[in-house]
């Protein structure tokens, strides 16, 4: 399985605490709102069997992600 980091981890109804994070990927016990026996984030995906995840690049980059319009995916680095 392939993953974004950001689109992973932002949805509202996700129940993750640390939504579009690096840390958003760790949260265990999350769910969706109002429905405890629906799994989200890492606890759905061990709920699934994945036993392996390819994260979309993980890296620095040099760019406003606030806005969509700005929103580059990760694959802007900074170049020297």
């Amino acid at each position: 399985m392939k993953c974004h980091v950001r689109d992973f981890t932002i949805a509202a109804s996700s129940g993750i605490r640390q939504r579009g994070k690096y840390l958003g990927l760790t949260e265990r016990g999350t769910h969706l709102p109002g429905e405890p026996s629906t799994r989200t984030g890492l606890d759905h995906l061990v709920e699934m069997g994945v036993t392996h995840v390819q994260l979309m690049p993980v890296q620095d980059f040099d760019n406003e992600e606030t806005s969509q319009a700005d929103y580059h995916w990760g694959y802007m680095p900074v170049v020297p």
